[in-house]
C-alpha cells in the first residue's frame, strides 16, 4: 500500500521537485484529495469513509473486528 501511496503523491510532486518548497497548504490540499479518493483495496470506499466507520465502531463497541467494520460500510 505504501508504494501505491507514493505513486499517487508523485502525481502531484515530481521526483525532481524539491519538497522543502512545498507549502503546508499544498500538502493539506493533496492530503484531502487522496483521502477522499475511492480505492480498489478498500472496496471502492475512500480512506476517510473507512476511517470514520472504524472510529464509529470503536466508539460504539470498543475495539472492533474488521468484519464489524465491513458490515457498517455495506
Amino acid at each position: 500500500m505504501n508504494e501505491n501511496n507514493n505513486g499517487l503523491i508523485r502525481q502531484y510532486f515530481s521526483k525532481k521537485m524539491e519538497l522543502d518548497k512545498v507549502t503546508d497548504e499544498e500538502v493539506s490540499l493533496i492530503q484531502n484529495k487522496l483521502n477522499n479518493r475511492p480505492r480498489k483495496l478498500l472496496d471502492y470506499k475512500t480512506p476517510n469513509e473507512v476511517y470514520e466507520a472504524m472510529r464509529l465502531a470503536v466508539s460504539l463497541h470498543g475495539v472492533a473486528l474488521m468484519t464489524e467494520i465491513r458490515v457498517l460500510n455495506s
